[in-house]
């Protein structure tokens, strides 16, 4: 059989498609074949937040901009608080800046 350079793309496709469906069973077998998940994929207890969460931000730079307000610093952690309440179901509130 002559290898033509079309016969060649065909193998390499071939051999890809092989490593890839090879790569794809191996890593399927390890998480749902396994009876029991090896320890480094052991889950983690949760940690009991106490709601409200209180943080402070301690410093706010953006080198793009030239500076930011109060006014816009506390729209950003307002916009914060928000989405973390939204997405994780944790209320956070932030400290008022000390002058």
């Amino acid at each position: 059989m002559k290898i033509t350079r079309r016969n060649a793309l065909y193998l390499g496709a071939i051999f890809s498609f092989v490593i890839v469906i090879y790569s794809a069973w191996n890593l399927l077998s390890k998480i749902y074949f396994y009876q029991e998940a090896p320890e480094h994929w052991q889950p983690m207890a949760l940690p009991e937040l106490q709601s409200p969460l209180v943080l402070r931000a301690v410093y706010v730079e953006n080198p793009r901009f030239k500076s930011l307000s109060d006014f816009q610093i506390e729209q950003i952690l307002n916009k914060t608080s928000n989405l973390v309440s939204q997405h994780l179901h944790v209320d956070v509130q932030f400290e008022q800046k000390k002058n």
